[in-house]
């Protein structure tokens, strides 16, 4: 039994709504088959160009499957899943190819086995360390800069609370728990009045390049300004809380 397709022009196809059609001719590369409505591609050239094209990329596409813990650990606070690890090699090697860390294969000092960086061939836990201690012994004058500061760029402020603001619009749900999330930010007032300053933090940030944790009672908690502002933009994928059932997490794209 022989098919026969008749010839017909692209117009009367879109007419009769048929998403192809036969024009009788050859396309670019020589086929004689239908072609597409919508695009007036060929048929036979739209499989094989998807097929290279797969052919091409399917190296550099990422395949997300379920990890872990212990996996989720090594990958967190980056979005590629195949990242190499890095090699051994001299600080001298690292600054000719500049790279801003090295892995010497060795412990520093305090018996970290972490990457150094290039400028000061410190390892980066103590670098981090440091830091944090520097913030505790140094608080006054810290202070004294953020408020200096925030005088000086009261607009860019303003700006970043407003964005904020906006972001837990969008982060509140449906089933937002006004009272009892009302009752958290009255109790962190209420601490705040005995000395120490209280914020409510949320456990997955808003504004995150991976992740926007929802604004909703399941998602705050009650810490000290110091402890939310040590916290900072970040979250800790091992902690027990990440993990309650009734935490929802949209992934950014």
């Amino acid at each position: 039994m022989e098919l026969c397709i008749h010839i017909i022009t692209r117009k009367q196809a879109k007419e009769l709504g048929m998403k192809t059609y036969f024009a009788g001719k050859e396309c670019k590369n020589g086929h004689i088959c239908e072609n597409y409505t919508s695009g007036r591609q060929c048929i036979i050239c739209h499989g094989s160009y998807g097929e290279s094209y797969y052919n091409k990329h399917k190296q550099e596409k990422l395949h997300y499957e379920k990890i872990t813990r212990k996996q989720m650990k090594d990958i967190k606070k980056t979005i590629e899943f195949n990242i190499e690890p890095p090699k051994v090699t001299t600080r001298k090697a690292a600054a000719e190819k500049g790279l801003t860390t090295y892995l010497t294969g060795h412990p520093c000092p305090n018996g970290h086995n972490a990457e150094r960086y290039t400028i000061t061939a410190r390892c980066i836990i103590c670098s981090k360390e440091d830091y944090k201690a520097r913030k505790v012994v140094d608080a006054d004058k810290i202070k004294q800069r953020r408020t200096k500061y925030r005088a000086k760029n009261a607009g860019k402020i303003a700006y970043h609370d407003r964005v904020r603001k906006g972001m837990q619009r969008k982060a509140k749900p449906i089933w937002y728990e006004d009272n009892d999330v009302n009752l958290l930010y009255e109790e962190a007032k209420n601490l705040s009045k005995e000395g120490m300053k209280y914020v409510v933090d949320h456990i997955i940030p808003i504004m995150h390049p991976l992740v926007c944790g929802l604004h909703c009672l399941a998602n705050l908690r009650v810490l000290s300004f110091h402890e939310n502002a040590v916290k900072g933009n970040t979250f800790d994928s091992d902690d027990p809380v990440f993990y309650h059932p009734h935490h929802y997490v949209f992934q950014i794209e």
